[in-house]
């Protein structure tokens, strides 16, 4: 079901943002959520370890890749602390770790109703 929402919703953004004369420069973040999320559950059916394996080679690919291509801009530009802020990127790694243990707890089975 998931990937056949995103599927119709790759279509129906198709239809919208190509068609005839209404070209609108902007997209959804629903297909590449549903689309990682369907990714981790199949890989989930597989083995637990190759899904948080997986997850965490995306994660820093992703890292590496927006590291890699983030254009140098000077502090103030866009914001008021420039492209990178500390804090944010704080808590977008704190955030990715807690999943990436969440997954990991999960993966070896152990959790609070196992104790």
């Amino acid at each position: 079901m998931l990937w056949l929402s995103c599927a119709v919703t790759l279509v129906l953004w198709c239809l919208i943002i190509f068609g005839p004369s209404t070209y609108v420069p902007h997209g959804t973040y629903f297909t590449e959520i549903a689309a990682y999320a369907g990714s981790a559950l199949a890989f989930w059916a597989l083995s637990p370890s190759l899904a948080v394996a997986v997850a965490a080679a995306g994660t820093l690919l992703d890292v590496a890749l927006f590291i890699r291509c983030s254009p140098p801009a000077q502090a103030g530009f866009g914001t008021d602390t420039g492209p990178l802020n500390g804090a944010m990127v704080l808590v977008c790694v704190l955030a990715a770790a807690g999943i990436l243990a969440v997954l990991a707890r999960l993966a070896t089975g152990s959790s609070a109703k196992s104790r």
